[in-house]
């Protein structure tokens, strides 16, 4: 089933709202991440998808309540596969609470 909303449009949206976010006057904190983790094999919702190495690299960007993060793990062993999953999500945290908005894409076996 093809996604509402592609993949471009999202991150296209992703970006303008960091960009709108950061153009603010107001002085709050602001957070880059960058993290990687290397995994012996890639097991997708308890579904075993082979015994290939996959990198998993997240970036995430924080200000104020608002959060950008992007999650992808990939096989290092099987270049025509590509990516195995990627997952964009944009979250606001206020009074204790958090609404999250997320697009998860698998290509992998089912």
């Amino acid at each position: 089933m093809k996604s509402f909303f592609s993949k471009k449009s999202i991150l296209g949206t992703m970006a303008v709202a960091a960009v709108c976010m950061l153009g603010t006057g107001n002085a709050q904190a602001q957070e880059f991440t960058i993290q990687g983790d290397l995994v012996s094999s890639y097991v997708w919702r308890g579904i075993y998808q082979g015994a290939q190495a996959c990198v998993q690299p997240t970036l995430g960007l924080g200000f104020g309540g608002f959060s950008l993060t992007a999650w992808g793990s990939t096989s290092l062993a099987d270049v025509e596969a590509g990516h195995k999953e990627l997952d964009l999500t944009a979250a606001y945290s206020v009074g204790g609470f958090t609404f999250q908005i997320a697009d998860l894409w698998w290509g992998g076996q089912g």
